[in-house]
């Protein structure tokens, strides 16, 4: 019960309103405000954050990090990952390009780098690269600390 009293005295009243109206269970709260506490959530990224369904996406995608990682690196790695990422927020049509699907994420930089999480920078796009005698160009290109 400390910790519980702890995290929701960590954050603003506001933000514990916003979580107290949207979300469905205990669980769910308490994970919506360790992030918060986390991450410095404002409360529009945490209403973000909650009405994308960050807490039923988190750690769904499929992974063998429990098998080949020890435990704190596994669930590290997992955190990292989440399926499926979530692209309501961008409006294309419904078979789109991966050229509409790049500009589109550009001209939503914001939205979609919090549909990331934690620690993701955008560094660029149409990267170029040369390897050999061929020349490539990375669409977008992140970095994870």
């Amino acid at each position: 019960m400390e910790l519980i009293e702890k995290i929701i005295k960590s954050i603003p009243w506001g933000h514990n309103q916003r979580i107290m109206y949207k979300c469905k269970n205990i669980a769910e709260a308490l994970f919506y405000a360790q992030k918060t506490m986390d991450n410095g959530w404002s409360r529009t990224v945490l209403e973000h954050q909650i009405d994308s369904g960050l807490y039923n996406r988190q750690g769904k995608a499929i992974t063998n990090f429990q098998l080949k990682l020890p435990e704190p690196q596994s669930d590290l790695a997992e955190q990292t990952l989440k399926n499926p990422y979530n692209f309501d927020f961008l409006t294309l049509r419904e078979k789109y390009d991966e050229k509409e699907l790049e500009d589109a994420l550009i001209n939503q930089i914001t939205q979609f780098l919090l549909e990331l999480g934690t620690g993701f920078s955008y560094l660029g796009r149409q990267i170029h690269l040369h390897v050999g005698e061929s020349d490539f160009y990375m669409d977008l290109l992140f970095y994870h600390v």
